[in-house]
């Protein structure tokens, strides 16, 4: 289930670290984050296929990644529809004028509008 203590939470720290406040699906049930390292752990309270920007994003039930200013690494649990294949969203940066937001896929980078996420 849902927690929206959870979902303000990861909110308040997408717009803190310069994302959307809105880049993950708002079906939060938990989250964790080592402000330290920048170790986060977010999970949903079900696997949730959204269309962003045209794109079939595929949100695991459980998303891990290291976030840092306008950049999440090792990101795992997200993945994009591409034809047949589903490879997966491996880092995601913002930029500073908050125009776009780049993911890089299979060594490749898809920059989609900041407004995808609104």
């Amino acid at each position: 289930m849902s927690d929206p203590a959870a979902t303000a939470r990861v909110r308040e720290n997408m717009v803190a670290y310069g994302f959307p406040a809105k880049l993950l699906p708002d079906v939060i049930a938990a989250n964790t984050l080592d402000e330290k390292t920048g170790a986060f752990t977010v999970t949903l309270d079900r696997d949730v296929t959204a269309e962003v920007h045209g794109h079939k994003v595929i949100y695991s039930k459980q998303i891990r990644g290291t976030i840092a200013k306008g950049k999440i690494t090792n990101l795992t649990g997200v993945n994009v529809k591409v034809l047949l294949i589903k490879p997966a969203i491996t880092e995601i940066r913002a930029s500073d004028d908050k125009s776009k937001v780049s993911f890089s896929v299979a060594g490749l980078v898809q920059a989609v509008p900041w407004s995808a996420f609104a």
